[in-house]
């Protein structure tokens, strides 16, 4: 009755435009809102209770439901109002005996990502409330290191690759110098361009030199003093590369590349990494009135900087002490023992798991294992464990200890861990223990 009205109001406004009809029009718009949420409100709650039990079927709730869905597109499309159709939802991917739709399912997903699903728990109301985890992480954990892990390894930060970060830090010089040499890399070092950047100064040329501006690499390497102080450290046949290059591939050529200016000597990325740093110290002290440090001093205190670090990290212990291994032990009488493991391919996560069970005497009873789709090594784990509890008990056996080399997956279960408290196979798992 009301899109009738409006109809004709819209005809009617066409011929004759008043100011009343348009606020008819605006009333009876509002009501026809109110009414379609109030629909949609009665649908959404319907389907909820009877879509999961019935949906599949060829039944009267699957017909209304069709039916709404084509009538709510239709209202669309009037151009009325812009209501959608409810969105599918992971509850209506599961069929009547509790199961994945796969018939459903293939017709909407890759192959890939049906192997991501075969290794998941379908949802049913017994494995409790949904909760939010980070995906990730195989502990669906968040933290900040997880975080940083993750942009670590799967983007490139500030055009270098994150490899080289690792060189940096483990770089054996001391810790400000590492400081130093991250700033640099990021090219945060504060020079006049730095500066201007920010809007701290007006001029990019330090006062003593106006053949260029103030930046990273005419600081390091272009400046006389620092000119004067690599003509007199590098080989003759290395000058014209070491001069030419970028600023990026300066740094990274001298400090991380297997070729070019590395073949000088093993020394050479902690002795240029010295100099550098003695070079941007000698410019903070000629910046701030203080007293600066001639060649001759540059090169004596790069020499020994580096014979005291090579002193004092050549003389430490990196060997790690590691305890008696563990032995497998038998089980107590009536008992069986249950060891199990997974594995995962890290190029596309395809996981296969797999145990094997043996008694009391340690004689072999039965093994298992099979491919349980794409997943992470956690939740891997977890299926390994299990498929070893759902075999022993359908073999009947009813004394049974496990032993995996999965930390967080045992501690998951004991309850001792709220990393995926509730998640649908640890609850699954848990069930399987709580049996006679």
């Amino acid at each position: 009755m009301l899109m009738a009205r409006l109809r004709g109001l819209e005809k009617g406004m066409e011929s004759n435009y008043q100011p009343s009809l348009l606020r008819l029009e605006l009333k009876l718009k509002r009501e026809l809102d109110e009414v379609l949420e109030q629909e949609e409100s009665l649908w959404y709650q319907k389907s909820r209770s009877d879509w999961i039990e019935m949906g599949d079927r060829n039944t009267s709730t699957a017909f209304c439901y069709e039916s709404w869905l084509g009538r709510e597109n239709r209202l669309a499309s009037d151009c009325l109002i812009g209501m959608a159709p409810r969105p599918l939802m992971v509850v209506d991917m599961v069929s009547a005996s509790s199961d994945w739709d796969w018939v459903r399912l293939r017709g909407l997903l890759p192959q890939h990502l049906l192997e991501q699903i075969t290794a998941e728990v379908p949802p049913h109301y017994e494995a409790g409330p949904d909760i939010p985890s980070w995906r990730l992480e195989d502990r669906r954990v968040f933290t900040m290191k997880y975080a940083y892990d993750h942009i670590r390894v799967h983007n490139v930060i500030d055009g270098i690759a994150e490899p080289c970060w690792k060189r940096v830090w483990k770089l054996q010089v001391p810790q400000r110098v590492r400081v130093f040499l991250w700033l640099a890399l990021h090219r945060r070092l504060f020079t006049n361009v730095e500066r201007i950047r920010r809007h701290l100064t007006s001029m990019d040329r330090y006062e003593c030199c106006l053949d260029g501006p103030e930046d990273m690499i005419h600081v390091l390497r272009d400046y006389f003093v620092a000119r004067d102080l690599w003509l007199r450290v590098l080989p003759s046949t290395q000058l014209d590369i070491f001069s030419r290059t970028s600023a990026d591939e300066w740094l990274r050529v001298n400090l991380f590349a297997p070729v070019g200016l590395l073949s000088i000597s093993k020394e050479w990325p902690r002795k240029f990494t010295f100099f550098r740093w003695l070079l941007w110290k000698n410019r903070c002290c000629r910046v701030m009135g203080a007293e600066c440090l001639h060649r001759e001093e540059l090169l004596g205190r790069g020499a020994r900087l580096l014979e005291e670090c090579t002193r004092m990290f050549h003389g430490r212990r990196t060997g790690v002490m590691r305890g008696p291994l563990e032995h497998w032990k038998c089980p107590p009488l009536g008992w069986i023992k249950v060891n199990v493991d997974a594995a995962v391919n890290v190029s596309d996560r395809k996981a296969v798991v797999g145990g094997f069970i043996r008694d009391s005497n340690g004689s072999w009873v039965f093994g298992h294992f099979r491919v349980i789709g794409r997943c992470s090594a956690l939740m891997a784990e977890l299926w390994a464990i299990y498929d070893a509890l759902r075999r022993a008990w359908d073999k009947g056996f009813g004394f049974v200890e496990i032993e995996s080399d999965c930390v967080d997956a045992v501690r998951m279960i004991l309850g001792k861990s709220e990393v995926w408290m509730g998640h649908a196979l640890v609850e699954e798992i848990k069930s399987l223990m709580r049996r006679d």
